[in-house]
């Protein structure tokens, strides 16, 4: 009887403790991410210099909502100069790009999501909600042919 109710308290124990801990730590992850994605390789000129010193390049930025690091909502994309390896960022303007464009003879493509972001993540999601149908399909059919035939021996 004593171990019985060491066991018991240690049961209570580590149950309020992993409860504790569920509630202080994210189990899943949701939130939203900016994303910079490269586009274009600007030329290493004075014309494509920062106030900080260091060399822009173009790229497409796009904030992504997720869940669990799969995107389910992506923003619309915009062209920006960026740094690369660094969370900095130029606002550009159809002129500015246009200004670029004329100086490095170079055409820049439209801002654009990237591929994962904008159909694998959906195909993704599709698919766990797909299984999470069929699976509760499967066990309804499963659970009316048990009420329909009683005599059937139900696998344990």
């Amino acid at each position: 009887m004593k171990q019985f109710k060491k066991l018991l308290v240690f049961a209570l124990a580590f149950f309020i403790y992993t409860q504790t801990y569920a509630r202080r730590a994210r189990v899943i992850v949701y939130g939203e991410e900016q994303k910079i994605e490269h586009v274009v390789d600007l030329p290493n000129t004075e014309d494509f210099k920062t106030t900080g010193g260091d060399y822009f390049d173009i790229g497409s930025m796009y904030t992504k909502n997720h869940i669990l690091w799969v995107s389910l909502y992506n923003t619309d994309p915009v062209l920006v100069g960026y740094v690369r390896g660094k969370d900095e960022y130029i606002e550009l303007s159809a002129e500015n790009i246009q200004e670029i464009e004329k100086k490095t003879n170079i055409k820049i493509p439209e801002a654009d999501t990237s591929f994962f972001d904008k159909y694998i993540s959906k195909l993704v999601v599709a698919c766990i909600i797909a299984t999470i149908i069929l699976s509760t399909l499967t066990y309804y059919k499963d659970f009316i042919d048990r009420i329909k035939n009683p005599k059937k021996p139900y696998d344990i």
